[in-house]
């Protein structure tokens, strides 16, 4: 029972109503950014003009170009760039790692993938939602419309950390199941042994745009570790026994910050964005740090 309260309290009245306000916000801020992806190299019927061709039979008489029929003697048809809806993919990390941290790392994850959710919602463009650990363990097919995200709300709030992480299988799992180009948004503390590398590479190879939402704890950065303990991988239960002095501990930071160097230098190598956001933070501040990774880079 005690199970059940906490997880309707993540999802309480305040939480809904700011949905609304932290939409609103971004729009304001980036007029749109986020919807940069849906600009098509095809062409139609849309609002900006992208070249003239030949005017053949059957073409609307609508967008001949009467100048240039007057100034060559040709008939010329005008082509516009057409605009696509943009198809987000929100994806989260529910593997047992997630479970660490006060409030744990899952939490904060599930709240900031119900915010990105909303606000592609907001703007009138598609969502998914993937949950994932080793590969994809649900998947909320893509859907427009506010109403949506009550049944992502619900996939969310019942979510519980579990399994082991598998970068690689998930991009494949993901590049299978859609080819088409958008906006792949990945909610994940990263706690893996490898693959990130390759996860990115293969969503960009299927033309997405990645950003990468890296949600770590204190715990992670600071562990309290004192005296002689034995260590439990959280995701593998594999067992290590150490003895935990001011030195050992102080090697640990040092690893934890080259991890994080090296995860920032493979998404900025592949071009996708990452971001690391603190589950200590007030979750206002972790919203605005993760929009402010997410406006168009100047």
């Amino acid at each position: 029972m005690k199970k059940e309260e906490k997880k309707k309290a993540i999802f309480d009245e305040e939480f809904i109503r700011k949905l609304e306000y932290w939409s609103l916000v971004f729009k304001r801020l980036y007029g749109g950014e986020l919807s940069a992806a849906r600009r098509s190299k095809e062409v139609g019927a849309g609002i900006e003009f992208s070249d003239r061709r030949e005017y053949h039979a059957g073409d609307d008489y609508r967008y001949i170009d009467w100048k240039a029929l007057g100034r060559f003697d040709r008939a010329l048809v005008r082509l516009f760039l057409e605009e696509k809806d943009l198809k987000v993919s929100v994806l989260i990390d529910s593997s047992a790692s997630m479970g660490v941290g006060s409030p744990p790392k899952l939490v904060t994850a599930v709240k900031l993938g119900a915010v990105l959710a909303y606000m592609v919602l907001f703007n009138l463009d598609r969502v998914s939602l993937t949950i994932f650990s080793g590969g994809v363990d649900e998947f909320v097919p893509p859907a427009r419309g506010k109403a949506r995200i009550r049944k992502i709300l619900d996939v969310l709030q019942r979510l519980e950390p579990k399994g082991v992480t598998d970068l690689k299988v998930l991009s494949h799992e993901v590049a299978a199941r859609s080819a088409k180009s958008g906006l792949v948004i990945v909610v994940s503390d990263l706690m893996v042994a490898g693959g990130f590398d390759e996860c990115v590479s293969r969503l960009i190879y299927g033309g997405s745009e990645v950003n990468v939402i890296r949600v770590i704890a204190e715990e992670d950065l600071n562990p309290f570790l004192r005296g002689d303990l034995e260590l439990v991988d959280a995701e593998t239960g594999k067992k290590t026994r150490l003895t935990a002095t001011p030195r050992v501990v102080d090697r640990y930071r040092k690893a934890f910050a080259a991890m994080t160097k090296k995860l920032e230098a493979e998404a900025a190598r592949k071009g996708a964005r990452l971001v690391t956001v603190s589950t200590g933070a007030p979750f206002d501040d972790q919203v605005f740090t993760v929009l402010r990774s997410m406006a168009k880079r100047k």
